[in-house]
């Protein structure tokens, strides 16, 4: 697991990273983050990296992200970041991914400390963890663990919103492959942080492509599709007449995603927005509200808008309210002068006790 100590010298700290451990003198100031995520988690905790492998497209960070921070240099793409570049910026910290960067350590680490993550593979959790390393790294702990709580706090509370028993596949859709992400990829365990029943793992691989056949045979509730070209295979697909046979098709409950924010960036604003979107596939569709009939127009104003479908109203006294001696309805038994259809407010003891004559007599 990911860990943080700190050392004796003043300010410094040691985290534990892909590499084993990585150790600091000082809170860095000039940092080049090689991944989407880092760039997140740095946004969330209000610092700006001085340079960033956005593929040589700014765009590539999603504007949420980009709106908390200030503009960057490129260092190039993620997959080949520009060892010059990244020289030239003097950074004192290289945030780096261990499945793209780790045959570059070396060379990076001559440049400036590198700390070392999974980012490209990490989990929904891994990502989370990863995000607190580098809120400890940066001298904000307790802000980024606000943030973490904050995003846990979102997902439990959309889940509840779920139906139980659904199950979701999310794939990157290619010219000719699709790519199931399982549980232990980003996307996937996000969407099983949701409720949903989401692929395993084949033959140990988190990601592998799977043909028209056994999407059938997978027949998911919902698929999340990321086009990463216009000419899609899962756009072919949906041309055969097999495709006709999905729940998705059945029930329109194929979404197309954005590859920027459900493939590439995996961070704390980036699992925000997603599970957003998810939540907004499953409208409220009953909303219980305890009010007085003359509070319609503002109970109506309050769940979102003008007008309403129907409405169900609780009107009357039942017979378990008149049974139950203690409410005070019934000349059948004794009971307490309570008369409230609620335990809220005042009693009918305490009213006919309390009020003026006048009162009781308007009443």
């Amino acid at each position: 697991g990911l860990g943080l100590s700190l050392a004796s010298a003043a300010h410094a700290i040691t985290v534990k990273d892909d590499q084993g451990e990585l150790t600091l003198d000082k809170v860095p100031t000039r940092i080049v983050a090689l991944e989407f995520s880092f760039v997140d988690a740095l946004a969330n905790v209000g610092v700006s990296p001085v340079g960033v492998a956005d593929d040589n497209q700014p765009s590539r960070v999603i504007q949420p992200v980009r709106d908390l921070i200030r503009p960057w240099t490129s260092v190039g793409t993620r997959s080949q970041p520009n060892m010059e570049s990244i020289a030239a910026l003097k950074p004192d910290l290289i945030i780096a991914d261990s499945s793209r960067h780790r045959a570059a350590y070396g060379q990076l680490s001559k440049i400036a400390p590198v700390l070392l993550l999974n980012s490209r593979y990490g989990s929904y959790n891994d990502i989370l963890q990863q995000d607190q390393t580098i809120g400890d790294v940066v001298g904000k702990s307790t802000e980024m663990q606000a943030r973490i709580s904050e995003l846990q706090a979102k997902v439990k509370d959309i889940a509840k919103e779920i139906p139980a028993g659904q199950t979701a596949m999310y794939g990157s859709s290619r010219e000719n492959t699709l790519d199931v992400h399982t549980q232990g990829t980003f996307a996937g365990s996000l969407l099983a942080a949701l409720g949903f029943k989401v692929p395993q793992a084949d033959g140990g691989k988190d990601i592998y492509d799977i043909d028209l056949e056994h999407v059938l045979a997978m027949n998911p509730d919902w698929m999340f599709i990321a086009h990463y070209r216009e000419e899609s295979v899962v756009r072919k697909w949906a041309q055969q007449p097999l495709w006709k046979a999905l729940t998705v098709t059945k029930k329109d409950q194929l979404i197309s995603v954005d590859p920027e924010l459900w493939a590439r960036s995996r961070g704390l604003t980036a699992a925000a927005l997603m599970v957003e979107q998810v939540k907004a596939l499953f409208p409220k569709r009953f909303v219980l509200v305890r009010a007085p009939f003359s509070a319609m127009d503002e109970v109506i104003a309050a769940n979102g808008g003008e007008t309403v479908d129907g409405i169900v109203l609780d009107i009357g006294v039942s017979s378990m309210q008149i049974d139950q001696a203690e409410r005070g309805f019934s000349f059948r038994f004794d009971g307490p002068l309570d008369m409230r259809m609620s335990s809220a407010g005042q009693s009918a003891a305490d009213l006919v006790n309390e009020a003026e004559e006048a009162h009781l007599a308007d009443i």
